[in-house]
């Protein structure tokens, strides 16, 4: 990150940080952890990856620094995304993020201020684009998101601050069964996770405590979605999906390849009407 960008970031911190928060407080459930406490050198993603860290979840491969925390998420061809953990400090009386990612995408960067919870998940996020066109650097601009956790610090909700995106996702012991969207007031059908038909002995566990987000769910998050892989972003659904559904139609479905001791070693997605898609995995 150049002194420019940090300059911008700095200019829109306060403000930004002051508005998530007023928004965080009303849309807060009696379960939510709520806090912020953690600074980004307390993050520890075993936490949530208790059996280990992937090396490989489809095309990203995680890269992780001495101290065991991820510092890169890499793709063959595709996106970038670096973290950098901070120590707690404050400007201004302030609480400053506690984990910096910058994704890169070709000539364009964007910047995420990681600001976390007591338990070392992102509460809230200031999101700063920089994309250049033709060769000249636009001028950069800011938007904001918020997140929320159960007891279980699972992820329960987030909201995109300029889209006015609202997404909440409902759990049944311990797996997500609903997924609800709405941009502007305007409700989505509702979509729904099934983890067990008649083609499956059982749920299955998910013992890589893997968790997916766009369009394999609905839950739409953008970039962000490498924070979950950097341990920061709640914990994972107890089982594997093997469908999601809406308005009681499939919209796509898992097949999943398992290794004897039951971790996913590779996933075939089928949606409907489109393509299907496969995902390896590595341990």
């Amino acid at each position: 990150m150049n002194k420019q960008e940090k300059k911008n970031i700095g200019r829109a911190l306060t403000a930004l940080t002051m508005f998530v928060a007023i928004l965080l407080t009303s849309c807060s459930g009696n379960n939510e952890v709520n806090d912020d406490g953690a600074a980004g050198t307390d993050v520890n993603p075993r936490v949530v990856f208790t059996g280990g860290l992937p090396r490989q979840v489809g095309e990203l491969t995680l890269q992780t620094n001495k101290d065991g925390r991820v510092a890169s998420i890499t793709s063959d061809n595709g996106p970038t995304a670096v973290f950098e953990y901070r120590e707690r400090y404050y400007r201004g009386g302030i609480r400053m993020p506690g984990v910096m990612m910058t994704v890169t995408e070709g000539s364009s960067r964007y910047v995420y201020a990681l600001f976390l919870n007591a338990k070392g998940f992102v509460r809230r996020c200031m999101e700063t684009v920089y994309k250049t066109t033709d060769g000249k650097e636009e001028k950069p601009y800011s938007d904001g998101w918020a997140f929320s956790y159960d007891k279980d610090d699972r992820l329960t909700y987030a909201y995109y601050v300029g889209a006015k995106k609202e997404i909440n996702i409902d759990y049944l012991d311990g797996d997500i069964v609903q997924i609800t969207n709405s941009t502007n007031g305007v409700r989505e059908e509702p979509l729904h996770v099934v983890y067990h038909t008649a083609a499956t002995s059982a749920p299955l566990a998910n013992k890589g405590c893997l968790m997916f987000f766009d369009d394999f769910t609905g839950i739409d998050i953008g970039r962000l979605r490498y924070a979950y892989y950097a341990g920061i972003l709640g914990k994972a659904p107890s089982h594997l999906p093997v469908a999601v559904t809406q308005k009681d139609k499939l919209r796509g479905g898992f097949d999943w390849r398992l290794s004897d001791t039951g971790y996913p070693l590779m996933l075939i997605y089928t949606e409907t009407g489109a393509q299907q898609r496969t995902l390896r995995f590595a341990w």
